[in-house]
């Protein structure tokens, strides 16, 4: 298929991490969309324990997501990839966030893919590898996610939030 080119971005068009409907995702050249995380956690993830509310305070919340990337939870390792990318919470840091994206994107997460996809494409926090980038969108769109679809042209309609 051909490259496709990345669209621009849409002017003043923040990303939330919380409280936007499910399904509501900000387009390139942000991959940051709304957490996808549940509200509710057990304290030490599958293992077990009490039930932990996510933080409202995005330090907070960055650390929390921390605890749950570094042991694995491949949406903590999106969301954290977010903040990076954002700079929710933490200084923007674009090394990290494609670090973080990278990790979620190996356990299979669409779009995570989606986000590390960005990075390699514009070169940001990663040297920039086009047919990588392209790679993983086509990856992220047989699995469903949209704004990889619509970059690739396998969808006329955009996101619902383009």
């Amino acid at each position: 298929p051909p490259v496709a080119a990345a669209p621009p971005p849409a002017p003043g068009r923040k990303p939330k991490l919380d409280g936007a409907p499910a399904g509501k995702r900000p387009v390139h050249p942000s991959p940051a969309k709304p957490h996808k995380s549940p509200a509710l956690h057990k304290k030490g993830g599958a293992a077990g324990g009490a039930a932990e509310r996510e933080p409202v305070d995005d330090k907070e919340k960055v650390a929390w997501y921390q605890r749950r990337a570094e042991s694995g939870d491949a949406d903590a390792q999106y969301n954290l990839g977010c903040c990076f990318d954002e700079g929710r919470g933490v200084a923007a840091d674009h090394a990290q966030a494609a670090h973080w994206y990278d990790k979620a994107a190996a356990q299979g997460d669409a779009d995570a893919k989606f986000a590390l996809g960005v990075c390699l494409h514009d070169g940001k926090g990663v040297d920039k590898d086009v047919k990588r980038a392209v790679a993983l969108w086509e990856e992220a769109a047989e699995a469903g996610q949209e704004d990889a679809k619509f970059l690739l042209g396998q969808s006329a309609n955009p996101p619902d939030d383009a």
